[in-house]
């Protein structure tokens, strides 16, 4: 039967978007049903034709041979991609014609096809372009004799109207355009999640409904592309498609439409013809199909009927139906042997509840009583339990697919009332590689709470995990994670390791991922900051990778603009939820770093509008860098509650600051003794942070007594066992060694350079650039100390640690230079934003930042020519921040000695 005589009612459904092929709506007795020819087979299939823009005209430009050459290096690309998106090449002339199973596999294809000439035209500098054309159909299919093929014949022969239907397609494509039907865009928009991370640079365009030559009804036609490739342009109209134009919209209609819209039709019309509103994909209950349980032997049935009913599902307004490579996905992670095809009810309802599905649907053909019986059941995943079955009767092979039909649209009339009878779980599984449903209850359970601050909840359900199934490589890297957060890092390590133990249960990304985690304890910071990257650039979709990265780079690397922009691109594949959260602080933190207060500040209130929440140090010290205490306060407040020593001892690390700030002398002493006691049980870092606050202390309101307690500081030290420690508890040694050295550079002797010689030693050259600034800085204030020349006249590179600058203010007052000590207390006075920034070694340094920006000032009014407004204004700057009643001893003497000086100035 040619095209022209083919206006009947199932081939016009199957061009406007039905779901059933096209015997499917007719009846079983419908006399007009047409048996295959001998050999031929009956698919439905994606139909793709692709077409060399110009072909001619290029081998006209470049001559035979040099055309020969590009076209044949064209096919090999064009072959390629058909192979990798598994479709079949049918034919080729200028173009090709291929067939798919899947409209989302032929549209991936296109798209990769337009994308790679793209590249291929730079590559080989000519502009060569193509259009495509895509369509979803049924078509017979059957082999030429062998002895045609050797005559010259295809090995594979189809027709059938989608065919001519995606070659109307092809020739009203523009170049560079891909144009689908609506059965096609209709069934890979809802599959479009599958294309990855190509998702993000995708478009749809409708370009409303066109007549085709031969073809009785019209057919929308909707065009995909990327921005930059595809011309998203209506198509052209030829003499053989054209664009339908309604009665209503011909000009002699016009006036009269017009003037009765506004009389009379209007708002009746308004309320007849609106549509109702469809269920928004993302609304929809998901839902697995099991697979056809075929009762008849006869093999004819099993894969056409199952897709039949499978796209006839997918017509419900009520489901979506989880696609095959999401079932082969889930098996391989259920640990199921990788030739496992039967999903049968107890695996597919297994299936539903890992992969978060609202039901399981069952497909049946069975034979009774000499008639061919269809029946679909929806069953409960959890208590596998029908809750609606429907079935329909067909007297003959040929009429199955109406009994189909007959089904679909019952269970698409009753779906929506029996979802309501499934109980819903509260939220999807986590995608983990476990054969245990148990251990991935309690894993999926800790990784939610986990964003809820609950870690040692979190850590006990990872453990019960772990106890099911010794083996579960993800709940060990996430116990590692956890630990890691509460400043085990040692006991970390071993998770990481034991993940690793079980190469086989990760996916390559989640062992990247454990590889890079145990190099922050293991490797060296430029090996940790590598691994990120490379991870970032290898999964630019996983927003957590992005983040860690930034972190990285930023603590690590001392990079806060590098950690920027890896944060700027976390947020872009992190499209909302906790991990939006999560790269919308660390944004905060490195625009802070970079003393851009307003737009950190910015950054933090869009995290504050994701679901998670950090105890909110850095939000608060954003405040805090601007003085606003209030708001800073209330920041804290809005924060969770921290977990692990480690954690809540920062908390007194920004209150002690803050106290300082306000010139709150002794409540920073009182939180600083409190911090210290609660350090005595804690993880070696928070201890450091603690001893390295009161020593700060000591050091800016008692300097007589910090010979002292350096001397206790370095006992203390001495009796830790040094040698057994990994490279990242070293690491915070050194630092607080560095702080040391720069608290004691007006200290008799050479304690200073001993205690900087000493942190040296400790890293022992060790690639570590944020420590690196820590321990120049060190060594430049300890040989100014020591009478040595340095030579500071172009200060420090931008991004150095903060307290760099007050050595090079110390360094210029040491040698009477003036212009550079006032250069150098301006960096500090203007740098607040870094000052509060600095987390490393769970925020040591953040009391003496402080300090140093509002000692600055002092030193600014030191360093002024005697007399000037300049000196009264900074000084008068200090008494404000500071009040002179509860400046110690010290301060006062030096606030006097520059009161006096003035005076005497004065004329």
């Amino acid at each position: 039967m040619s095209c022209a005589s083919a206006p009947r009612v199932g081939r016009a459904a199957a061009v406007r978007g039905a779901a059933i092929p096209t015997n499917a709506q007719l009846a079983p007795e419908d006399s007009d049903i047409e048996a295959a020819p001998e050999g031929a087979r009956a698919l439905l299939r994606s139909v793709v034709i692709t077409d060399l823009c110009d072909s001619t005209a290029l081998v006209d430009r470049l001559g035979d041979v040099r055309a020969t050459e590009l076209i044949r290096a064209h096919d090999r690309l064009l072959r390629g991609l058909i192979r990798e998106h598994r479709g079949q090449e049918i034919d080729k002339t200028d173009g090709f014609l291929s067939l798919f199973e899947r409209p989302i596999q032929a549209v991936a294809f296109a798209l990769a096809y337009q994308r790679g000439l793209r590249a291929f035209s730079l590559e080989h500098g000519v502009e060569i372009s193509a259009r495509i054309g895509l369509h979803v159909g049924e078509v017979m299919t059957w082999q030429n004799e062998e002895s045609d093929v050797a005559k010259g014949a295809k090995p594979t022969e189809v027709e059938g109207l989608a065919k001519p239907v995606a070659a109307r397609l092809m020739g009203m494509a523009q170049p560079g355009q891909i144009l689908l039907s609506g059965v096609a865009y209709t069934l890979a928009h809802r599959a479009e999640g599958e294309l990855g991370a190509a998702l993000s640079r995708v478009q749809w365009k409708a370009h409303g409904d066109f007549r085709f030559k031969g073809v009785a009804e019209a057919v929308p036609v909707y065009e995909i592309g990327e921005e930059g490739i595809a011309p998203f342009k209506s198509p052209a109209w030829s003499g053989k498609a054209h664009r339908e134009v309604p009665l209503w919209r011909r000009p002699a209609m016009l006036a009269v439409e017009v003037i009765a819209l506004v009389v009379v039709v209007a708002l009746p019309a308004w309320h007849f013809l609106k549509p109702e509103p469809a269920i928004a994909f993302a609304e929809r209950d998901w839902v697995v199909l099991a697979d056809l349980r075929n009762l008849t032997g006869d093999p004819r049935f099993d894969d056409s009927l199952e897709q039949a009913f499978r796209i006839g599902l997918e017509q419900s307004r009520h489901v979506n139906v989880l696609s095959r490579l999401q079932v082969r996905e889930g098996l391989e992670r259920m640990q199921r042997a990788p030739d496992t095809t039967d999903v049968d009810r107890g695996l597919g309802a297994e299936l539903a509840l890992r992969e978060g599905a609202r039901a399981l649907v069952i497909p049946t053909i069975a034979e009774i009583g000499g008639r061919l019986r269809f029946t679909a059941e929806i069953v409960d995943p959890a208590s596998q339990i029908t809750v609606l079955a429907a079935s329909a009767d067909g007297a003959s092979p040929e009429a199955i697919l109406n009994s189909v039909d007959v089904v679909n649209r019952e269970l698409r009339a009753g779906l929506g009332e029996a979802m309501e009878a499934v109980a819903q779980d509260s939220r999807p599984l986590e995608k983990a590689s476990t054969a245990s449903l148990d251990a991935l209850r309690a894993f999926s359970l800790a990784h939610e709470i986990r964003f809820q601050n609950r870690i040692e909840d979190a850590l006990a359900l990872l453990d019960q995990a772990i106890r099911i199934d010794p083996e579960f490589a993800l709940a060990h890297l996430h116990r590692g994670l956890l630990l890691r957060d509460l400043g085990n890092s040692e006991t970390s390590g071993a998770a990481y390791r034991k993940a690793l133990e079980h190469p086989d249960r990760l996916s390559t990304r989640d062992r990247l991922f454990t590889e890079a985690s145990l190099s922050e304890i293991e490797g060296t910071p430029s090996e940790t900051i590598e691994r990120w990257r490379v991870l970032a650039q290898l999964y630019p979709d996983q927003s957590t990778a992005a983040s860690t990265y930034g972190f990285f780079v930023w603590s690590l690397g001392n990079q806060p603009a590098a950690g920027e922009a890896a944060y700027r691109r976390a947020l872009e594949g992190a499209h909302s939820g906790p991990r939006q959260g999560i790269a919308f602080y660390g944004l905060g933190a490195t625009l802070l770093a970079q003393n851009r207060i307003d737009e950190a500040l910015g950054a933090f209130a869009e995290y504050e509008k994701t679901e998670r929440r950090f105890e909110n140090q850095l939000f608060a010290a954003a405040h805090a860098a601007r003085r606003d205490y209030d708001a800073a306060e209330a920041a804290l407040a809005r924060g969770r509650q921290s977990a692990g020593a480690s954690r809540s001892l920062s908390n007194f690390g920004l209150r002690i600051a803050m106290a300082v700030d306000q010139g709150q002398f002794q409540e920073a002493k009182r939180i600083a003794a409190t911090a210290l006691t609660n350090a005595g049980d804690a993880q070696l870092r928070p201890q450091i942070a603690a001893r390295g606050w009161s020593t700060t202390l000591i050091w800016l309101l008692e300097p007589e007594a910090l010979s002292e307690a350096i001397k206790a500081e370095q006992a203390w030290i001495a009796q830790l066992e040094l040698a057994q420690m990994s490279p990242a508890r070293r690491a915070d040694v050194a630092r607080y060694l560095s702080l040391l050295s720069l608290l004691a550079a007006d200290v008799p002797d050479t304690v200073g350079r001993a205690l900087q010689e000493s942190a040296a030693q400790l890293v022992n050259g060790a690639d570590h650039p944020e420590l690196r600034e820590r321990l120049a800085a060190a060594e430049l204030a300890s040989g100014c100390a020591a009478g040595e020349s340095h030579s500071t006249q172009d200060g420090a590179e931008p991004g150095s640690v903060y307290l760099r600058a007050w050595a090079e203010l110390l360094c210029a007052n040491r040698r009477g230079d003036a212009p550079f000590a006032t250069h150098s207390a301006n960096r500090l006075i203007e740098g607040r934003g870094q000052a509060y920034s600095e987390i490393h070694g769970d925020y040591l340094n953040w009391v003496a930042n402080v300090s140093a920006s509002n000692l600055a000032l002092l030193e600014l009014a030191q360093n002024a020519p005697t007399g000037t407004k300049e000196g009264t204004a900074a000084l008068n700057r200090f008494l404000g921040n500071w009040a002179r009643e509860a400046l110690p001893p010290h301060l006062q003497r030096r606030v006097e000695a520059l009161e006096s000086r003035n005076a005497a100035q004065d004329p």
